[in-house]
This record gives C-alpha cells, structure tokens and sequence, in this order.
C-alpha cells in the first residue's frame, strides 16, 4: 500500500505530519517512527479498511511480525493520540 508522501492530515482538532508527529494547540506530541508510518497509511486509506497483510508492508515493510507486535504498536499509537487529545 503505498502512502502519501508527506503530506498533513488534520483530524479530531489535532494535526499530524508524518515527518514530525501529532501536533495540537502548538503542542508537538513525537510518535516513534514506526507508529507515524502506520497512522499515516491509516489516515491515507480514507477510513477504508486495511488488511493486515497490507500494514505489515507499509509499515513493517514486510519483514515476518507477530499480532502482538501489531497489537502493541496500535495500543501506543492510541496512547499517543489520547495524550494528543485526539479522540479514540
């Protein structure tokens, strides 16, 4: 699944660029490299559905990953949105 490159999303009152993080109120909210490149393949799919098999090659870039391992990067994606302010 391809991404788009760089570009911004604005979402739940709070703005994210794939470059540097989640952004509210000034506030910079850093994501790990791996939880930005999978928010960014969520927010490009357009609230389509993404196959696992397709979030482990854009993300994991393909290598073998165990549904914990994705569980675990959701469950940090979500922890950082919610101390964003961002809505679950």
């Amino acid at each position: 699944m391809q991404t788009a490159s760089a570009a911004a999303y604005r979402f739940a009152g709070v703005l994210f660029d794939p470059e540097r993080g989640v952004e509210r109120d000034g506030r910079l909210v850093p994501l790990p490299a791996q939880e930005r490149r999978m928010l960014e393949v969520l927010l490009a799919a357009g609230g389509r559905v993404v196959s696992k098999e397709a979030l482990v090659s854009a993300v994991w870039r393909g290598a073998a990953v165990s549904d914990t391992s994705i569980s675990r990067s959701v469950y940090r994606l979500r922890r950082a949105l919610a101390a964003a302010g961002a809505a679950n």
